[in-house]
């Protein structure tokens, strides 16, 4: 093997790697197929790091992909803040402090992780705001905010205005692609690398500043206010050929913070797909493990605050998915009980789920009902 084709190999695999999409366990991550938008597959955990790793489709047109972060639960007097461990509960009137640094948030010492800068600020924002409101306008806000989350009329607009300013940058870094692992790779087999290296230098140069000004353009377009990020994509981009091939993904990954997950496969996905999302979801919303439930009793009054706020919502706009998540799955020979959440099925009797902490297990002469114990 050449000296060419070993350097070949490096970029061809450091590329893969900028394909990559690091997720905050528990969000959902939605990739661009040739069907259309589906969940992710083959996601790789990084446990240590309580991290989720993906890849976008690496091969032209160079689909992209979207993180919608776990939603986040809050009811007319506290916000559960996701953790890896148990739900950290904080009641409004209590907070004293709420720092956003990067994808990290601080409640009064709290650390938690969300999956973009973006929705760790917006979220702060909105508990600063809770947090300087009067105890009578909690439940107004919480409401609006869970009725903002599942637009979907925004969430389409935010679509059809994402997909218009990343076009140009698409259609750079596509060319791009085929620039540096088409039309370099033939011509240095050709004609040698160093006759040819200043023309090929030129050409990489040259496409890759035009794809990062097109892509701070787009930038400042879709995210206004986030100017410190503009600037280090856009430098990283300018420097780097493989990062400008992936610019699209910048665009892509964060454009629906601040929508619940449901809303945005409903805006992206085909409908067999956002009813899969949303079955998901509304089990997971009335049959919460003991995580997310967690131990405290203003705990559990927040879930319920949440949960009858988002059911409401959803029961008003798709009612027939909703019930169809909630009946029993198409029973298995042999089968005696099953679990209402994760729809695992057990052919000897027991009391709660092996996978699920906490959940009861139905038998299947009985209903399920939208409550835990």
């Amino acid at each position: 093997m050449t000296d060419s084709e070993v350097l070949f190999l490096c970029v061809a695999a450091v590329y893969v790697l900028q394909c990559a999409v690091y997720a905050h366990s528990g969000a959902l991550v939605l990739c661009a197929r040739r069907r259309g938008w589906s969940e992710s597959e083959g996601t790789f955990t990084l446990g240590a790091l309580h991290l989720n790793m993906s890849f976008a489709s690496p091969l032209p047109p160079l689909r992209t992909a979207v993180v919608c972060d776990t939603p986040l639960r809050l009811s007319d007097r506290a916000v559960c803040l996701p953790s890896a461990d148990e739900a950290v509960v904080v009641e409004y009137d209590s907070i004293s402090s709420v720092t956003a640094s990067g994808r990290t948030l601080r409640v009064n010492g709290n650390a938690c992780k969300f999956s973009s800068a973006t929705q760790a600020a917006a979220i702060a924002d909105l508990l600063r705001r809770l947090k300087s409101a009067p105890q009578s306008e909690h439940a107004a806000i919480a409401r609006a905010h869970i009725a903002r989350s599942l637009d979907l009329a925004a969430a389409q607009s935010r679509m059809a205005s994402v997909r218009s300013a990343s076009r140009a940058v698409t259609v750079t870094a596509n060319v791009l692609f085929f620039a540096l692992f088409v039309a370099v790779p033939i011509v240095v087999a050709l004609y040698g690398l160093l006759p040819t290296w200043p023309l090929l230098v030129g050409l990489l140069v040259s496409a890759t500043l035009v794809t990062a000004l097109l892509f701070r353009r787009a930038h400042r377009k879709l995210y206004p206010s986030d100017s410190d990020s503009r600037w280090t994509h856009t430098l990283t981009i300018g420097l780097s050929p493989l990062a400008a091939i992936r610019a699209a993904d910048v665009l892509w990954r964060d454009a629906f913070a601040g929508f619940h997950h449901v809303t945005v496969a409903r805006a992206l996905c085909r409908p067999p797909v956002a009813a899969r999302v949303l079955a998901t979801f509304v089990r997971q919303l009335s049959f919460p493990t003991d995580t997310e439930l967690g131990s405290a009793p203003a705990a559990r009054a927040l879930h319920d605050f949440y949960r009858t706020e988002l059911l409401s919502h959803l029961k008003r706009r798709q009612s027939d998915e909703v019930a169809a998540a909630l009946a029993q799955p198409s029973r298995e020979p042999a089968a005696l009980m099953y679990c209402p959440r994760c729809h695992a099925q057990y052919t000897v009797s027991a009391s709660e789920c092996s996978d699920c902490a906490g959940v009861q297990l139905v038998s299947f002469q009985d209903a399920p009902t939208a409550q835990r114990k």
